[in-house]
């Protein structure tokens, strides 16, 4: 981090602290998946932003069993559903197939970095690089309400921005 740092500002003659150079080289900071979260939501209302939170992409041997690519299928479980209803497939279009293949692609840096050093949390489909390059860990809901926007002035425009190439509301 701090050698990266440094060689940001060596090449480039700006200051640069974790967060912004995080955001430099794409690693999903808390909340930045929160936009996918939603998109999923909307074109799959049985998917919640809870289900997406808790949802494992491979199992602890790492055989792929929560997205399947080329079943068009996002499988997961419901925890307060009872045990004989608790599985939930989700069958997927080919719009929200690539929004959740953008999420794959988006966090793999950080999965592999999980799974190098044996962290769990590597299976899981949300994760973020948390307040720079650490922690990495699984991605939060993150609620946006006007005292949010009121602590993060950047993050209304940026979404207004992000949303905007989906949706015209």
């Amino acid at each position: 981090n701090e050698f990266l740092r440094k060689v940001y500002t060596h090449l480039t003659g700006e200051e640069c602290d974790a967060i912004k150079l995080a955001k430099e080289f794409g690693f999903p900071m808390p909340g930045d998946l929160f936009a996918h979260q939603c998109l999923l939501v909307l074109e799959h209302p049985i998917i919640t932003t809870e289900f997406l939170s808790e949802h494992r992409i491979v199992n602890e041997d790492g055989i792929s069993t929560g997205f399947i690519p080329d079943n068009n299928t996002l499988t997961g479980f419901k925890d307060r559903k009872d045990p004989e209803c608790r599985e939930q497939i989700v069958y997927l279009t080919e719009h929200s197939k690539k929004i959740v293949q953008q999420i794959v692609d988006i966090t793999d840096v950080l999965r592999r970095k999980l799974k190098y050093a044996k962290n769990n949390n590597h299976c899981y489909l949300l994760l973020s690089s948390g307040n720079g390059f650490a922690p990495i860990n699984r991605a939060k809901v993150r609620p946006w309400n006007e005292s949010t926007f009121k602590n993060n002035s950047d993050l209304k425009p940026r979404l207004i921005a992000e949303f905007s190439r989906h949706c015209s509301i």
